[in-house]
């Protein structure tokens, strides 16, 4: 399910710290240009992926 989702099995776990964080780096982000977003979207895909020991790194 938390695949179908976009979010981590720790979503449904700890939901209430997990929101709490989303809403603290929504707030950081707010008045960033979309270059600079999309830059952090790509580096926590990143870091996902590298704590994802059975998930392929892309190497573009």
């Amino acid at each position: 399910m938390a695949d179908k989702l976009g979010v981590t099995v720790d979503y449904f776990l700890y939901q209430v710290s997990t929101q709490a964080e989303v809403k603290a780096i929504s707030v950081q982000l707010t008045d960033k240009d979309s270059e600079y977003v999309a830059f952090i979207g790509r580096l926590i895909s990143t870091c996902n992926d590298y704590y994802e020991p059975d998930k392929e790194l892309d190497k573009e």
